[in-house]
């Protein structure tokens, strides 16, 4: 069972993905089937989710049956930062472990790393409609960090003719949003707070994704499609 890299784009996307998930649990779930690897995570503080599917045909080689286990985020991030211009990359599953190859034109570097098939973490989260929108990635990361600096918590004030973000503690910072910076594509009122910390543990690899869809409900749901599908869940703060 195996699944290969070669465009040099893919491999470094991959590696800032591996970055991500290092920020947010020791273990990954990986989840192979014929057609697709999804890959599955919870945050310790059970507030964030993150779940990702790549179909088989976002892969140079994709040849793997229904599997699933768990591996070391810091492992990853080690071996993929090990990166440095090999021509292609592959994982392999063999003996409960996961073998990953650099192929060079001069050498070929073997890692392994020991699979977990018992540890099982639940993932589930409600989906729910309500106000969407479409906005640039880095310019949202970049208000996020700025309401940072005033408090922890940041709070939608949304109304048919208003978009405020705020935050406070001592202080208070409150951003309009200009319409023509966003994409409305659900409209409707709404006022609901979220943990600037989980939400920017994400928003830090935005410079992957020139765009994201936000839906702000209950859950804050950020979603990307770009050849693969991201979900990135945060539940609303209980302040």
């Amino acid at each position: 069972m195996v699944c290969s890299f070669v465009e040099p784009e893919k491999i470094k996307e991959w590696i800032e993905i591996c970055k991500l998930m290092k920020t947010l649990d020791k273990m990954v779930c990986f989840k192979f089937t014929t057609t697709e690897l999804t890959i599955q995570m919870i945050h310790p503080s059970k507030r964030s989710v993150l779940d990702m599917n790549f179909p088989k045909d976002w892969f140079h080689q994709y040849d793997w049956t229904n599997t699933e286990f768990y591996i070391s985020t810091k492992s990853l991030y080690t071996i993929f930062s090990l990166y440095s211009g090999e021509n292609m990359m592959s994982m392999e599953s063999e003996n409960k472990f996961m073998n990953i190859k650099f192929f060079h034109e001069n050498h070929t570097k073997n890692f392994s790393i020991p699979l977990d098939v018992h540890l099982h973490k639940q993932v589930l989260v409600e989906e729910e409609k309500g106000i969407q929108i479409s906005i640039d990635s880095l310019y949202f990361h970049s208000l996020c960090e700025e309401l940072y600096k005033f408090g922890d918590i940041l709070v939608f004030h949304i109304r048919k003719d208003f978009f405020h973000m705020v935050s406070y503690g001592n202080e208070k910072m409150v951003i309009e949003i200009n319409p023509t910076k966003i994409e409305v594509l659900s409209e409707g009122e709404y006022d609901q707070s979220y943990p600037l910390i989980y939400l920017l543990l994400f928003l830090k690899f935005s410079v992957l994704y020139p765009k994201v869809i936000i839906n702000i409900h209950k859950n804050l749901h950020i979603s990307v499609t770009k050849g693969y599908t991201l979900n990135y869940f945060l539940a609303h703060s209980k302040s």
